[in-house]
């Protein structure tokens, strides 16, 4: 959801249902039992944290399993938060991807 007035109970208690855990309002992440209560006449941005992958080897389709979850969770789109964790931590800097259906929107490009 982005920018968009409501307190969002109901929205938030069916991602708990389905097993989310994690939710980020209005760019803070929460833990999904411990969001506060959301001012309905102010605008928010919602969304829900599908899952945290570190890319090695073993992975198998996990990557592929929760990017379908995420676009089919939000109607096609999709954000992606990438840090490099190869580098020191002072170094790294998060990485922000946009995706819609096919495009990334942060990048121009198509994917298959």
């Amino acid at each position: 959801m982005r920018g968009r007035k409501g307190e969002y109970k109901k929205d938030i208690l069916s991602y708990k249902k389905r097993g989310f855990r994690k939710i980020k309002i209005d760019n803070k992440l929460y833990d999904i039992d411990q969001v506060p209560e959301l001012n309905k006449k102010i605008k928010h941005d919602i969304s829900i944290l599908v899952d945290r992958i570190v890319i090695n080897s073993s992975l198998g389709n996990r990557l592929a399993e929760s990017v379908e979850t995420g676009i089919n969770l939000a109607n096609g789109l999709l954000f992606v938060e990438y840090e490099n964790e190869t580098l020191p931590k002072k170094f790294r800097k998060t990485e922000n991807l946009i995706f819609f259906n096919k495009i990334c929107l942060s990048r121009k490009w198509l994917y298959h």
